[in-house]
This record gives C-alpha cells, structure tokens and sequence, in this order.
C-alpha cells in the first residue's frame, strides 16, 4: 500500500534553481528514489516497521510512499542534486536555460550524510 495522504514539502523558487525540502525521517537512504523528467520530479521509498510487538499505539508512518512534483517550469533533471542529511532530503533542480531536454526519466544520485 502507497500513503496517500503527501508527505510535508517546501519548494523554493530561486532564479536558476528550485530547492526541494522533504521531511522524511527514519527512511534508509538506499530505499530512496527520486526521479524526473521534463518539468516534474518523483520521490519514493518505503519505511519499513519497527519489529516489536504488541504496539498499545501505532501512529508513525510506515510502508511505501510516493510523491509527484510538477514545476511551472522545464528542469535540468540531469544536473539535479540530492542529500539526505537528518530525515531530511535535500533536492536542488536547475532550471532549464536556453537547451534543449530529451524527454527521458532520469534517476538522481542521493548524497547521504550524518
């Protein structure tokens, strides 16, 4: 099962770039994908559930996660750059300034750090 509900994000809107801020605590970075293509990028994963038993409460999230972002503007997926510092990934696209971009799904490098 994929959670619905959007998982809490900020977009900055810089004049060569956009900056991507999503809180997504807890996460292992290898279960982590974000691809893009031409004006839109996607971030999934899973989180997988702490193996205890007999939980009285159950409220942090856990399963797989997907979340589609569209720009107003095209992208340089290929020159994007990810971190995932915290629970917190950091994704700086570039905006596409006079060239040209071959419509194709490409996946982005995530950098993690402690």
């Amino acid at each position: 099962m994929v959670r619905n509900e959007p998982l809490p994000i900020d977009i900055i809107d810089n004049v060569d770039f956009y900056y991507v801020i999503m809180d997504i605590p807890g996460i292992n970075p290898a279960d982590i994908e974000v691809k893009g293509g031409e004006n839109y990028i996607v971030v999934k994963g899973k989180k997988l559930k702490e193996k205890f038993k007999n939980y009285i409460l159950m409220e942090r999230f856990s399963g797989k996660f997907l979340r589609k972002i569209n720009f107003p503007e095209n992208i340089n997926i290929e020159k994007a750059q990810a971190e995932y510092r915290n629970g917190v990934l950091y994704i700086k696209i570039p905006k596409l300034k006079n060239e040209i971009f071959i419509d194709t799904s490409v996946k982005i490098n995530i950098i993690f750090r402690r």
